[in-house]
């Protein structure tokens, strides 16, 4: 054999030598997942899962954690011998999920996570440095009580949705992380209940400053049973769906080529048709040519269409709105949809079938969506976000004033009292405006239908101007924004 020859045979071997000792170094990725709430989750909503990956070798690693409906991946460098902790948000459809860890070249490795469906309002119970819970612990026929290390609280808000109430101490704070902090700050901004078994004024006072619902769901008791009395209330739901797409007028562009191709076929119909059989034969024939000029200009288009609506519910007197948002997006043929959405608009929960993938990038979320000829995925998201209000609502003697607090004239806005529907009339600042028995009424009937199921409260049409810069990060693209502004007081149980 010449001498290349074996020269280049012996570097075969050895390049498959060192692919065969990586993939085996690889191979023995470890991988733990610990799920939250030991395992318990609310059926058809969020929870958290936090994985735990260690290999011998460093390299892209790439984790996939789901089902059929939605995938939750990270992609991420990790570094030989060390440890890397990863906290992924996942909606299962069933009660069990399945992590997937790929690490190079190496063949991946799956793990399966049984998850407990629960039966009860689950009331988790934080255990910190010293203060005894033991008495929120005890079993009841009201709430499965679960306890929960403080360092094992989410680092999502998604973390919190199988949550019911929160029980923990003023010590757990200074034992969370950045990110712990954050999604606990999200569970609070959107009323979660929370009950403070021991704190301290200061404390007490920043919670509530971070919480909706003017911090009514954040409380303090001496016991288990003024738990129980206490904190069975629930805020107020948000428009749904339907009602949000209710509330749009115009339809969106690509709809427009359906109706074009229809209206294009009525017309070579009539034009060709008028009695002659054989004339009407030649515009049947046309269909198809019309279908496929309708494919080539959906195909065509360079970007889907997308469609946001975002309803904030707040009261006058708090910092901090709910909200409830709602992404239409108009594919064009059958390629992959993919974009990006602010982080602060949460876990996305497709209402449309067909498989979603999501990926955490740089304070954003990465969406990919599998698209069909002229079809619509609808994305719902929910959480709080701090907003300052434009209005002031106040009760007084005289009855109901409204103020208005923000630059230039107001927005058109609704005020819905006791069953009846007053137009504002536009103030500048600082104007002030009077509920009396001579105001006059809007028809119920030409009000939408998100706003008469939504009690008392002025529904402001901000429209797709953003009043506040962290509104203006949210919404990230052209949107129908609407406000509903409580007076303070209102109650929001449901």
């Amino acid at each position: 054999m010449p001498v290349a020859s074996r020269w280049r045979l012996c570097g075969c071997r050895w390049i498959v030598a060192v692919v065969a000792l990586y993939g085996a170094r690889a191979a023995a990725l470890d991988v733990e997942v610990i799920p939250a709430w030991e395992g318990y989750y609310a059926p058809g909503e969020a929870t958290e899962l936090l994985v735990r990956v260690s290999s011998p070798v460093g390299g892209r690693l790439r984790l996939t954690a789901g089902d059929d409906a939605m995938t939750s991946v990270a992609q991420l460098n990790v570094q030989p011998d060390a440890v890397t902790v990863v906290a992924l948000p996942v909606r299962p459809a069933a009660g069990s999920v399945t992590i997937t860890a790929a690490l190079g070249i190496a063949a991946a490795t799956e793990t399966l996570v049984n998850l407990l469906p629960l039966e009860r309002p689950l009331r988790a119970v934080v255990i910190g440095l010293g203060t005894d819970l033991a008495a929120w612990l005890a079993e009841d026929d009201v709430s499965l009580p679960v306890p929960v290390a403080a360092s094992a609280l989410p680092q999502t808000a998604a973390g919190y949705a199988p949550v019911s109430q929160l029980v923990m101490a003023a010590d757990v704070l200074t034992q969370a992380s950045p990110e712990q902090r954050h999604a606990l700050a999200q569970y609070l901004g959107g009323c979660g209940r929370l009950l403070l078994a021991a704190t301290t004024p200061a404390v007490d006072a920043a919670l509530r400053a971070q919480a909706g619902c003017s911090g009514r769901f954040v409380m303090t008791a001496a016991s288990a049973a003024t738990d129980a009395t206490r904190a069975s209330a629930a805020a107020r739901p948000l428009p749904g769906a339907r009602a949000l797409q209710a509330m749009h007028a115009a339809a969106p562009r690509l709809w427009w080529l359906a109706v074009a191709f229809f209206a294009a076929y009525a017309a070579i119909m009539f034009v060709l048709g008028g009695g002659n059989h054989r004339r009407a034969s030649v515009g049947m024939l046309l269909v198809p040519v019309l279908a496929t000029g309708l494919l080539a200009a959906t195909w065509s288009r360079g970007e889907p269409e997308f469609r946001f609506s975002l309803w904030l519910d707040q009261d006058s007197d708090s910092n901090i709105a709910r909200f409830q948002a709602l992404l239409d997006v108009y594919g064009q043929g059958t390629q992959a949809i993919e974009f990006v959405q602010p982080r602060e608009l949460g876990l996305p929960v497709n209402l449309s079938p067909g498989p979603m993938e999501i990926e955490a990038v740089a304070g954003a979320t990465n969406i990919r969506l599998q698209s069909l000829v002229l079809s619509r995925h609808s994305l719902s998201f929910s959480g709080a976000v701090e907003h300052l209000p434009m209005f002031s609502i106040a009760k007084g003697p005289d009855g109901l004033s409204v103020t208005y607090t923000g630059p230039g004239e107001s927005p058109a806005a609704t005020l819905a009292w006791d069953g009846r529907y007053f137009p504002l009339p536009t103030l500048r600042t600082a104007q002030s405006w009077q509920l009396d028995d001579a105001a006059a009424t809007i028809p119920r009937e030409r009000l939408p239908q998100a706003l008469v199921a939504q009690g008392d409260g002025l529904l402001v049409a901000l429209g797709s101007a953003a009043s506040s810069a962290s509104l203006a990060m949210l919404v990230g693209r052209s949107a129908a924004v609407w406000l509903m502004l409580r007076p303070p007081g209102t109650e929001h149980a449901s």
